[in-house]
């Protein structure tokens, strides 16, 4: 990861290259961002420098886009979809979260007390994946390394 170059890419750079993607539009893009037509071309410059491509190009009247700005297009979405949650205000909905929980612990936990508990949890949360490990292969030192969420010691 570039992590010089990531922190030259700022969200106007992202959300500008979103609406030109979408729009092929120097114009509708500066209205849609209540700004001028100068500061979007001003902005795709600098995308075109940051990326090494030229992202749109112009042929007869119309702006086309480069096989990478085609390639990039979904996942920039995705992208702004996920930082758009970020800023919302919406609380958690466990309903409607996927994702997975990584949980370590021995064998004997899973009969009490969390079978039950995850059994609970995966009705409140039907979107959620639990993969658990035994303890003794990741413990410890795997939920420090962020390989895990949660390890579970309960006392025999």
């Amino acid at each position: 990861m570039d992590l010089i170059a990531l922190s030259r890419l700022g969200g106007r750079h992202l959300v500008t290259l979103h609406l030109l993607l979408d729009s092929r539009s120097v114009t509708r893009s500066a209205e849609r961002l209540c700004t001028t037509p100068s500061t979007v071309s001003k902005t795709l410059n600098q995308l075109r420098d940051l990326l090494g491509d030229q992202l749109l190009y112009r042929q007869g009247n119309q702006l086309l886009l480069t096989p990478f700005a085609e390639r990039i297009g979904p996942s920039l979405r995705r992208l702004l979809g996920e930082l758009n949650g970020l800023t919302s205000q919406e609380g958690f909905m466990p309903a409607s979260w996927q994702g997975e929980l990584t949980l370590a612990m021995r064998e004997s936990s899973m009969v009490w007390p969390m079978g039950p508990i995850l059994g609970k949890l995966m009705q409140e949360v039907p979107g959620l994946v639990p993969v658990i490990h035994n303890k003794d292969e990741q413990g410890l030192a795997a939920l420090a390394a962020g390989k895990l969420d949660f390890v579970i010691l309960p006392h025999d």
